[in-house]
């Protein structure tokens, strides 16, 4: 009996364009044989950085594929019964398609589909009752870090980006596992387990230990901490 394939949810702010160590990252593992050989579906997911009028298939990179769009008022596939309810609920628009991936100077190819939230209007009411969850739950005090819109940006994707990709997943693709990139996808990484109803199974992938290493380095015993950290 074939072994099932899983589907990954990557949560990133590079799930469009590639500005650095995470694009390289998921570069590397789309166009992975390995990668692929256990992965039926992925999926990148990530904030909308462009809210302005814009070529459509511009708005998943080079090559990409717009299949619904409602800044764009584009359903090529018949998704809008699945995903506007998630829209109105979250007064939030969303991007869904398809990109390819190729590795520079590299005959191996990948693709993989992007789901984009446009969160610059969310709807503040649940958005201030996911913070409430987020503190009562794991002690996460939002109002310490919402002025910052690096962190805020991605608390108001959380809770748009689980239910659009609870909307987007068939039986076959349960359990999906979700990667929270970096700090921005632990809300979602959060939200998925606050509300995702046994669907998701939650992995942190640290680029950097940013913590370990304030800590570290500000030890006269760097080395030696480093080794027991």
């Amino acid at each position: 009996m074939a072994k099932e394939k899983f589907t990954l949810a990557h949560i990133t702010h590079e799930a469009v364009d590639h500005i650095g160590g995470i694009g390289t990252v998921l570069a590397g593992l789309i166009t992975s044989k390995n990668y692929q050989s256990q992965v039926r579906r992925t999926i990148l997911v990530g904030p909308i950085q462009d809210h302005l009028a814009t070529d459509p298939e511009s708005r998943l990179g080079d090559g990409g594929t717009v299949l619904y769009s409602s800044i764009d008022k584009i359903d090529r596939v018949n998704l809008a019964s699945k995903l506007r309810p998630v829209e109105w609920a979250f007064n939030v628009a969303i991007v869904y398609g398809k990109r390819p991936y190729r590795l520079h100077g590299e005959e191996v190819t990948g693709e993989a589909e992007v789901l984009l939230i446009d969160v610059f209007q969310t709807n503040p009411d649940r958005l201030n009752i996911f913070k409430l969850r987020l503190w009562q739950t794991f002690g996460l005090d939002s109002s310490r870090y919402e002025k910052s819109w690096d962190y805020e940006e991605y608390v108001r994707l959380a809770e748009p980006a689980l239910y659009a990709l609870t909307a987007l997943l068939n039986d076959q693709d349960l359990p999906c596992i979700m990667f929270g990139h970096e700090f921005m996808g632990m809300p979602a990484a959060l939200a998925a387990i606050l509300d995702g109803q046994g669907k998701f199974l939650t992995v942190f992938h640290a680029h950097e230990c940013a913590t370990a290493r304030h800590i570290v380095e500000g030890h006269p015993g760097m080395t030696r901490c480093f080794t027991m950290f």
